[in-house]
This record gives C-alpha cells, structure tokens and sequence, in this order.
C-alpha cells in the first residue's frame, strides 16, 4: 500500500515537473486555464511516442480547414467544436517544443501561417454561410473587418508581452559599431509603409512603451536588481493577463461561444466592438500604471 502511494506520488509529481516545462511566462489567460491542461496528455502521449510539434501544428491547422468547411456548409455546431480542438492542439504544439526542447525557425513560422491561413478560412466560410442566408454579399467586408480586428488585438497583445518580456529579463538593444547598409528608396519605402498603421494606431491610444531605458535601467536605481524585477512584474503582470483577452485565444473562444448559442451572426458586431474597446481601455490602464510605477520608483 505504501509503496503504491510513493508510485503515485512520484507519477504525480514528475507529471507537474513536466507540465511546468510546457508553460510559459507570459501567456493568454484563457489557454493557461482551460486549453493548455486539456492538451496536456496530447503533450505526453506526442513526447512517447517522439511526435514533434509541427504534427500537432499540422493537425491543428487540418481542424481548422475542415472547420472552415463546416462553417461554409452551415454545419456551424460541428464547426465550433473543431475550432475547439483546434485551440488545443494549438497549445500542444508549442507545450511540446517546449518539453522536448524542439524549436525551430521553420517550427515557429510554420505555426505562425497555419494560424494565419486557418483563421482566413473559417473568416471566409462563415461569410459564405451569413451571405447566403441574407442574400446579401456585404457581409463578406463585416467578416473581413472582423478578422483585422481580432489581428490587431492579437498584434496589440504581443506587443504589450515583447515589452513586458524585454524589460523583465533586463536586454537592452544591442549597439550597432560598424556602418550599417544602406537600404534602396524602394525597401525604405516599403518598411514606412507597414509602419505606418501600427504608429497611427499607437499614437491614437497613446499606447506607452515600458520597454524604454526607463522601465529596464535597474542599476541607475536604488533597488537591488531582484527587487526591481519583482517590483516591475508586481505593477505590470496582471495587465499582461488583461491584454491577453483581445488576442486569438479569447477570439477563438468568444466564436465559439456564439457559435454554440446559434449567434454567428453577432460574432462581426461582439468581436470588433469588444477588441478595440478593450484596446482603447487597456492602453489607458497601462498609462496610469506607468505613471504610478514611474512616481513610486523615480526611474
């Protein structure tokens, strides 16, 4: 008897051992709680059977396509549930890179496109569906909108973590010594460009960047590092785990939801109004937190 409840004591612990692997430091509330322990066997069963993350990555983005299929068919409830366990399988990918210490560049990238082709394809196979049910074409640009507003949130969520990460882990941008090339007018146009909406958007919000020297220069301050460190994550963690409301997890989720409850045709109106209410609300928040860590630690 003894010796069954050490067994199941050392199961349990190598088991939450090796999900902690599978975590991350910053990550969307939504897959933390619900997507990520769901996929976890999946995580275990790929890493004995020496599966890599790009089968789970492939698996992930078939769901997506067939659910896209579904949704064009009007077979909306069969749709959701794929688009369910598309978000598992899209944390088991990365839970098992991360396990199996298996990245890659092509892995990343990879798992970056499907996402972006799969979303396209259930963005167009619900159009199909409310189109051909109002008769009317116009609801191809509403669900076009709808997914440029979920990719601003997901782009607007990144950008809060890069920042967040940067500053935390105390890497500064590195000093360039040598004489860099100097691009034609054509790329140096191009890159202006693409720039162009993402300063607009930030101007517009007044989205503040805690990646500056200010937030990161821990030795220009009294605080011993580690408690400057602490102090940071303390202000600015849970903000982390607001912006992560408005990027592709809780979208997944939040069409799901309407999907179940026979409202795909509130998804064009529930997602774009709520991502950038959020947007506009949590840039808000996150300059009346910096302004509060900024008097409080004089940085």
């Amino acid at each position: 008897m003894a010796l069954t409840v050490q067994l199941k004591d050392s199961w349990i612990g190598d088991s939450v051992e090796q999900y902690q692997k599978t975590t991350k430091k910053v990550s969307e509330v939504i897959n933390s709680v619900l997507y990520r322990p769901l996929g976890f066997p999946l995580v275990l069963l790929g890493k004995k059977l020496q599966l890599t993350p790009n089968f789970f990555t492939t698996l992930s983005l078939i769901s997506m396509l067939i659910s896209a299929y579904m949704y064009s068919q009007n077979m909306i409830y069969w749709a959701a549930i794929l688009l369910f366990v598309k978000q598992i399988l899209d944390c088991v990918d990365g839970s098992l890179a991360r396990l199996t210490n298996q990245f890659s560049k092509f892995g990343g990238l990879y798992d970056f496109l499907g996402d972006i082709m799969g979303f396209i394809a259930v963005t167009l196979g619900m159009a199909y569906t409310i189109s051909k049910l109002q008769n009317n074409s116009i609801y191809y640009l509403y669900y076009i909108l709808m997914a440029i507003s979920v990719a601003v949130g997901t782009f607007m969520f990144n950008t809060a973590k890069s920042q967040y990460l940067k500053t935390l882990s105390g890497k500064k941008d590195p000093v360039v010594s040598s004489p860099q090339k100097i691009s034609s007018k054509s790329i140096v146009l191009l890159k202006k460009l693409l720039k162009m909406p993402v300063d607009l958007f930030q101007y517009i919000t007044k989205f503040p960047d805690i990646s500056s020297p200010m937030y990161s220069s821990i030795d220009r301050h009294y605080l011993p590092k580690i408690e400057k460190e602490e102090a940071f994550e303390k202000y600015f963690s849970p903000l982390m785990n607001l912006w992560s409301f408005i990027a592709g997890g809780a979208s997944i989720t939040l069409i799901v939801i309407l999907t179940l409850f026979d409202a795909v045709n509130l998804i064009i109106i529930v997602l774009p109004i709520g991502i950038l209410s959020m947007i506009v609300l949590l840039s808000y928040i996150q300059r009346q937190v910096a302004q509060k860590f900024k008097w409080k630690y004089q940085v």
